[in-house]
């Protein structure tokens, strides 16, 4: 492969000569942030940000991509950059650089992940990657109310389980009679994480630890509340009540999804609206129905399918860094501001591609963290789901 142009992020290092640019601070605003749109949002610290995370390998199409501390944009003469992969230090001289901003394309695809040092900080824990396609990048679905934040909000469950699990079939049951109720059907999106005893479903990450589980079953909500086994009629009363709890809170963005799927290439352009001034992030998580195993049951009696597993976790894409999981920088947005994030995945051969789906969620800055304020569930096909409004 060619690289005329690309960076990438590194281990901590000792002190590197350092100096700033002598530009004005950037104040965050309404436009795009630098993964995966045009207008950066930068925060404090050391921050990456590049004008896309997808290009064409087309030689032409190219992501621009700069580095700031404090807000400032930095000299790259003060940055190290190194290969993620090897963490090797990148020569600079090798690569395209105008205007203090290095320049990325090539010729055929692939992904490349850097990650850059600046006297005793660096992104090491955060890597950014710049992805190339054979083919077009997607496109954001058009807004079709420019004017409305009043978003349709869904809760994000998160529902550890396991084929080795014998008191799992009290929560999966109770789970799947509140969904397909009524009164609660289309108000969450339901990701299973297979997480107990090895399971042969295990996700790619140990997302179990990032929450914190410690006793199975359990359901988180949104990244915030969680419930415990009690029985399948207490199960039942505490999903709802967490749903509702959930849900009375207005959504604090909205998301529109432009997504192009080729062979085994999953590209998403997501953006995210803000209803409230606010930090935000955004993460992808894929999902497959369908699939078997023998599950375990200490007693749990009606007409369910405890062997046929539906909605399980296969790929985590929201790793902010360490064990936080809550999604992607989006940045500061001033309510109806816009920020873009651009996911490309690549489906493993032995899942099956019709069976597949992904969760796109929203995390929102609040007292405890980062939590979710609002998902939404989407075929992997190429498509465009626009923004929901109420």
């Amino acid at each position: 492969m060619k690289f005329k142009k690309f960076i990438i992020p590194a281990l901590c290092m000792a002190m590197l000569s350092a100096g700033c640019s002598g530009q004005d601070p950037v104040t965050p605003g309404n436009g795009q942030n630098g993964n995966g749109g045009t207008n950066e949002n930068i925060e404090n610290g050391l921050q990456v940000t590049a004008s896309t995370t997808v290009i064409n390998a087309d030689g032409q199409d190219a992501a621009r991509i700069n580095v700031y501390y404090d807000k400032v944009k930095l000299s790259l003469d003060a940055v190290a950059f190194y290969d993620a992969k090897s963490n090797d230090v990148l020569d600079l001289s090798k690569f395209t650089i105008e205007d203090n901003t290095l320049v990325y394309t090539v010729t055929e695809p692939g992904e490349f992940s850097f990650w850059v040092a600046y006297k005793t900080h660096n992104t090491k824990d955060r890597p950014t990657t710049i992805s190339a396609v054979e083919f077009s990048v997607p496109d954001a679905p058009e807004d079709p109310q420019p004017d409305n934040t009043s978003f349709v909000r869904r809760t994000l469950i998160t529902q550890f389980t396991g084929l080795g699990c014998g008191y799992c079939p009290f929560m999966i049951a109770a789970m799947e009679d509140v969904r397909k109720s009524a009164e609660y059907a289309d108000k969450s999106v339901l990701a299973a994480c297979h997480t107990y005893g090895g399971d042969p479903y295990q996700p790619d990450v140990p997302l179990d630890y990032a929450m914190g589980v410690s006793t199975y079953p359990y359901v988180n909500f949104d990244f915030q509340t969680g419930v415990g086994n009690n029985g399948y009629n207490n199960n039942v009363s505490n999903i709802k009540q967490a749903i509702d709890k959930s849900l009375s809170a207005d959504a604090g963005a909205g998301i529109s999804v432009g997504m192009e799927v080729a062979g085994n290439k999953l590209v998403a352009r997501v953006t995210v609206k803000a209803a409230r001034s606010g930090s935000f992030r955004v993460g992808a998580w894929v999902l497959e129905d369908g699939l078997t195993g023998t599950q375990l049951n200490n007693g749990m009696k009606g007409d369910y399918d405890f062997n046929t597993h539906n909605n399980v976790i296969r790929h985590v894409n929201s790793r902010y860094s360490g064990s936080d999981y809550s999604g992607h920088e989006v940045g500061a947005l001033a309510a109806g501001g816009t920020g873009e994030h651009l996911f490309t995945m690549t489906l493993d051969e032995s899942w099956v591609v019709k069976n597949c789906h992904v969760i796109f969620f929203v995390t929102e800055l609040v007292d405890k963290g980062y939590a979710v304020t609002n998902a939404i569930d989407v075929p992997v096909k190429s498509s465009t789901i626009p923004f929901e409004y109420r």
